[in-house]
């Protein structure tokens, strides 16, 4: 499994933004995420992925970010 997703902010937010004398206005975030779904059995999953946030809050004050996992679940 491969996802990408995109978050631009609003031209509007920019606006009120640079009213309050912000110099630093947040315009996008992008998640990128992987993942593997292996069968252990009939009935139980494990799913390993990985995420790469950039920009989290939009403006990079924050540093990229890295996030792994591991989902399980059983099916009845």
């Amino acid at each position: 499994m491969f996802a990408l997703a995109y978050g631009n902010y609003s031209y509007y937010n920019t606006l009120a933004q640079r009213s309050r004398d912000s110099s630093n206005q947040p315009n996008y975030t992008i998640f990128l995420e992987w993942g593997y779904r292996v069968q252990l059995s009939p009935w139980a999953f494990v799913q390993p992925f990985a995420q790469y946030v950039i920009r989290p809050n939009g403006n990079g004050n924050v540093q990229n970010a890295t996030i792994l996992g591991l989902s399980t679940g059983v099916e009845f």
